[in-house]
């Protein structure tokens, strides 16, 4: 195999996460935020190699946190039998799931899997899910504005770098 470094999309892959993931990791310092890990998932999770898919995955992330976030409100305030939620936890993700874009699944998917780590994590951190989704959706929102930080300021790349590169890499 040949050495990763010679590959330019790999290493600038490689550097803007890395700082991506420096700049969140200062959030995991802050004592008032529980779970503050999630900005440095968020930014390792939507770093792609190409900027447009960067910024659609970050899209759907942000969608998908909202859209858990206002089921799991909706769900802790109307309904107080575990059971029941639990069967409504199941009947969400599989509804999210089956009629999920194609082209786009991230953002159901990952509504799918938050209704639970978000009900989970507030039982977890003893905070009521009226305190604990909004804190989670700041915090998603805060991995996705540092990488939108590393990638428009830090990082930033225009379209004819990128078709410049890829013409002489073809020719």
């Amino acid at each position: 195999l040949p050495w990763p470094w010679n590959n330019v999309a790999k290493r600038r892959l490689a550097v803007k996460t890395s700082v991506g993931l420096c700049l969140a990791s200062l959030w995991v310092s802050i004592p008032y935020y529980p779970n503050s890990i999630w900005p440095g998932i968020t930014v390792a999770s939507i770093s792609l190699s190409t900027s447009g898919a960067s910024y659609v995955k970050s899209l759907d992330r942000l969608w998908g946190t909202l859209v858990a976030a206002a089921f799991s409100l909706l769900l802790t305030s109307t309904v107080k039998n575990e059971i029941v939620t639990l069967l409504f936890m199941t009947v969400f993700a599989f509804v999210s799931i089956m009629v999920s874009n194609p082209d786009r699944e991230y953002a159901s998917r990952y509504a799918a899997t938050s209704v639970g780590s978000i009900l989970f994590g507030s039982i977890e951190n003893n905070m009521d899910v009226r305190q604990y989704a909004p804190l989670r959706v700041m915090l998603i929102f805060v991995g996705v504005a540092i990488f939108l930080f590393v990638e428009l300021v830090i990082f930033p790349r225009s379209s004819r770098t990128v078709v410049q590169a890829k013409s002489l890499e073809f020719f």
